[in-house]
């Protein structure tokens, strides 16, 4: 699972970058459809704040899954 997500974030952080050289580190990149529009280093914040999350709950299904056998 590690070895197909470290792949997709680097090229996600590329891709900010790469906006973020084109149209400036303070400028507004994209709409997120709940929390409106972010700037690159906020896109950054989020999708590590997210991604933690979801690690959290795949360690939370596994510790169930091995506590019920």
């Amino acid at each position: 699972m590690l070895s197909e997500i470290i792949p997709a974030i680097e090229q996600m952080d590329e891709i900010i970058a790469g906006c973020e050289k084109a149209m400036g580190s303070g400028k507004k990149l994209l709409d997120h459809p709940i929390l409106g529009p972010l700037t690159a280093r906020q896109w950054r914040e989020f999708h590590l704040v997210h991604g933690l999350l979801h690690v959290k709950q795949i360690r939370r299904l596994r510790s169930a899954r091995v506590a019920t056998g």
